[in-house]
Parts: structure tokens; C-alpha cells; sequence
């Protein structure tokens, strides 16, 4: 009996994929002998793999499929140029080219008639929230992936007393992000301020799956993927964000979980025509389509107020884009 066939199935078709791929043989090899598979297995199993014809087949297929799959990437990517909607897009261009594509848009004005954009100065935000208990994250600065290990930071306080820090500081030690799960506290008190163009989602479900973002000027957020689309409203303030897509090599083959080990904004200073980096500072009262996937770094330019809105039309879950171990052999 062949000693490939001790393999684990799960093995055997991740190393067709590799082969698919062209990644090194040796590379494949030691993987697997890593993983449990002796040398004798291992070589074995490549060879076999090696002189299939199904597996040329598949890679005859799969070269098709990358040349068909880059022509509508260089299409998606010509739509991406026109980067900035001038006017707000039709629901069903928003959702029909945008949303089902993947392809990230930035809309000003958006939401600029919220009277939210004039509401939630300090004085008002004490007077609607000021009395709830909240989480935040303080002491950021010492780590440098904080927001991979936000729990170390958690700490409670009233919304008055870090309303008034935030106001007295800049940043990225103190930081109300969307994983600190606080807008489902107060959003009764704060939804009526807020106006958005009907057809793009539901108000109730918004309301209820939607992130509250509150911090000083210079808070940052790493380069990172998320595992839902993100429309973000800009409250107040202004925020710069770096955006590139699912497949960008030098991130993903060097990811760590949800994180990359590069920021785009330093990649953008060299950045070369293989490599897509859109950028976009948001205003008050725009917004911005982070598709699924997609690498993004945030940068606050100055005090901060934001909403990331997922609870959209449609079902907005996709588990393609969590982190997977490899398969055990």
C-alpha cells in the first residue's frame, strides 16, 4: 500500500492547491514533515501528485480562472479609481456595483444633514449619556498591536468623565473602539440625530449592529481586515483611512490573524503598480464603503466621532474571511 495514503485527506488536497499555486516544492515538503507526514510520505505523495493528470487539468483550469478573475479585478479596480462619489449613489448602485463587488467607495455628505454633526459637541453628549457606564480602552501606547489585544485596556468609567479626557488629550493612548460594544447602551438617545438617504439599509437593523468610534486627535488603527462590509459615518472631525484589497500579497502571505505585520501607509510611499492603496480622509457627514476583506489603517487628524454601520440589508457575515490553522494530518 502506498505510505502517502496514512496522509490526512485535508493534506493531500492542501498540497494540490499549493502545487496550483507554484509554491516551492521544498517549501510544500518540509510543511507537511512539520505537520506529522514522514519524508517517505511526504516525497511520495508528491511525486503521485506531480504526474496526475488531474492535476494538470486543474491547473490548466486554474490559470484560466486567474486570467478571467484579474480582468474583472483591473474592471473592479477602474470602477475603484473613480474613488470619491461626487453625489450620493443610487441605492442600487451603491448595492448593485459597490457593495456586491467589493469595490470601496467614499460619499461625501452622506449623512451631512444629521443634526448629529452639530449635536454631539461635549456639552450635549454629557447631558443625552453622560450618566451611563462605559468601556473604553487607556493605556494603548504601551503595546505596540493594541487593538489585537484591546482586553488588556478595558477599563470602566461614566461617559462625563471620559468625555472630559478625550477632550484634554491627543493620541492613541485612550480610545472608545467598535469591539467595546457601547452604542447598543445609548442608541435610543442618539439615533434621532442622525438623517441617512433611504434604501441603503434598514434603520432598525443599523440601529441595532452598528459601532460607536470616540477618541482624541491621533488615535490610529493598524492595518487589519474586518469580516463584514463597513459603511462608516464620519460624526465629527476628520479621519484619513488607507485601504487595499483582499489579495494584496504583501499583507496577506504576512498576516498575523486579522492584522498585518505592514501599515499602507508606509507601503504607499513605495507602493508599485502591482499594488492597489486607496486613501481617503472623511469629513463630517461622510461616509465610507470598507468592502469584506479588504486592509485598512485609520488615522484621526483630529478629536473624533465616528459610526461603522453593518447591520445592512442583507445577511453580512462571511466566514471565508477568518483566519483558518492549517489542517492537522
Amino acid at each position: 500500500m502506498s505510505s502517502y495514503l496514512n496522509i490526512n485527506n485535508s493534506w493531500v488536497i492542501w498540497s494540490c492547491k499549493a502545487l496550483l499555486e507554484d509554491i516551492d516544492k521544498d517549501h510544500i515538503l518540509d510543511t507537511l514533515i512539520k505537520n506529522g507526514a514522514s519524508p517517505k510520505e511526504a516525497t511520495e505523495l508528491l511525486q503521485i501528485l506531480a504526474q496526475s493528470p488531474f492535476l494538470e487539468a486543474a491547473r490548466s483550469g486554474a490559470n484560466r480562472a486567474r486570467r478571467e478573475s484579474q480582468s474583472l479585478r483591473n474592471q473592479l479596480y477602474s470602477i475603484a479609481s473613480k474613488f470619491v462619489h461626487q453625489e450620493i449613489p443610487t441605492p442600487e448602485t451603491f448595492h448593485n456595483v459597490y457593495l456586491a463587488h467589493g469595490v470601496p467607495v467614499h460619499i461625501p455628505g452622506f449623512c451631512a444633514r444629521s443634526s448629529a454633526l452639530q449635536n454631539w459637541n461635549p456639552q450635549r453628549l454629557n447631558q443625552l449619556i453622560g450618566n451611563f457606564k462605559v468601556e473604553v480602552c487607556k493605556g494603548r501606547l504601551s503595546d505596540k498591536t493594541p487593538d489585537r489585544n484591546f482586553r488588556r485596556y478595558c477599563h470602566k468609567m461614566t461617559m462625563s468623565k471620559y468625555i472630559k479626557e478625550v477632550e484634554a488629550s491627543h493620541g492613541n493612548d485612550l480610545y472608545m473602539i467598535a469591539r467595546n460594544n457601547n452604542f447598543s447602551l445609548f442608541a435610543q438617545h442618539l439615533w434621532d440625530d442622525l438623517t441617512f438617504p433611504e434604501g441603503f439599509f434598514c434603520p432598525e437593523r443599523a440601529k441595532q449592529f452598528t459601532s460607536f468610534w470616540y477618541g482624541p486627535k491621533f488615535t490610529h488603527t493598524k492595518t487589519h481586515h474586518d469580516t463584514t462590509n463597513i459603511l462608516f459615518c464620519q460624526i465629527r472631525g476628520e479621519k484619513t483611512f488607507w485601504l487595499s484589497p483582499p489579495e494584496n500579497i504583501e499583507l496577506a502571505t504576512q498576516a498575523d490573524s486579522y492584522y498585518a505585520r505592514k501599515q499602507l501607509s508606509e507601503l504607499e510611499q513605495t507602493q508599485s503598480v502591482l499594488t492597489h492603496i486607496f486613501k481617503a480622509t472623511l469629513s463630517p457627514g461622510d461616509a465610507l464603503l470598507i468592502p469584506v476583506g479588504w486592509w485598512h489603517e485609520v488615522l484621526s487628524l483630529s478629536t473624533s466621532i465616528s459610526l461603522g454601520i453593518t447591520g445592512l440589508l442583507f445577511e453580512n457575515r462571511y466566514v471565508d474571511y477568518h483566519p483558518a490553522p492549517l489542517p492537522k494530518i
